[in-house]
């Protein structure tokens, strides 16, 4: 059982309960994860898609065909990169909850 903080005159007074277990330890939150490294590079690849659908509206502006034909191209890059990503998000976390 963990005790709770006290409030004493100088401050908090903090008392150490029982030693969590070692699966209790595997699962803490200040374990690091691979969750946010992850998010990052899936924010950063929809940057970058949102900038190449732009670049292509721009550069072939009034052909509707090629734009649509280079927009599914580009997402086709995109869905396959963060396919990649969450493949290496797995992975990492794996890593991470082996150590």
């Amino acid at each position: 059982m963990r005790s709770k903080p006290q409030q004493t005159g100088a401050g908090l007074l903090i008392r150490e309960g029982e030693v969590a277990t070692t699966s209790e330890r595997t699962i803490l939150p200040s374990r690091p994860t691979a969750g946010p490294p992850a998010l990052n590079g899936k924010i950063m690849v929809r940057q970058v898609r949102h900038d190449a659908m732009e670049e292509v509206k721009k550069e072939y502006e009034g052909r509707e065909d090629d734009i649509k034909r280079l927009e599914r191209e580009v997402q086709k890059i995109i869905d396959d990169t963060m396919e990649h990503i969450e493949d290496l998000g797995k992975q990492k976390e794996k890593e991470l909850l082996q150590i």
